[in-house]
């Protein structure tokens, strides 16, 4: 159905299947540190992939994505999660509209749509050290980064801002 609206949109390619096979595919069909690029997305995806998904999808070149996602990772994109970090780093958000869990059939959860502009593509290299740091999220800097400024050296990583996370990411650098 949807195929048929978009059939005589010109500049328009819908594709169906599991999107994040489609995106790994073709993230590896361009080679090593060349983004594909494409302009839109719109995906009510599974949540249990979702975070998955959207660390995929911060790998390629886009403007504008447009997701059903779970309430709870609406609500985490808000937090001083490493996901937030992450996504807020390489786009802007903004949660469009709440999905009461009555909308869906069968009934399921409630759902947030959000909106991704994104600035730039992901640097995997600072996701993994934020997976790596976050690990002790509750533990001082001090703990858990080789090299770290004094100013951070009594924080917990949950209390760092995202420039500060930056910094201590560049400073720990392999």
């Amino acid at each position: 159905a949807f195929r048929n609206i978009l059939r005589n949109v010109q500049n328009t390619n819908v594709l169906f299947g599991d999107t994040l096979e489609i995106l790994e595919s073709l993230r590896k069909s361009a080679g090593a540190g060349k983004p594909t690029t494409f302009n839109k997305v719109i995906a009510n995806i599974p949540y249990s992939i979702t975070q998955d998904l959207v660390i995929e999808l911060l790998q390629h070149q886009w403007e504008t994505a447009v997701l059903c996602v779970q309430k709870e990772f609406a609500q985490k994109l808000r937090e001083k999660e490493k996901i937030a970090v992450i996504v807020n780093d390489c786009c802007k958000v903004k949660v469009a509209r709440e999905v009461p869990a009555s909308v869906f059939y069968p009934k399921a959860v409630d759902s947030s749509i959000i909106v991704m502009e994104q600035k730039h593509t992901l640097n995997y290299d600072f996701w993994e050290f934020l997976k790596s740091v976050y690990k002790d999220k509750n533990r001082n800097v001090s703990n858990v980064a080789k090299d770290y400024p004094v100013s951070m050296a009594k924080k917990k990583v949950h209390q760092l801002t995202a420039e500060e996370l930056k910094k201590l990411y560049g400073m720990n650098k392999k």
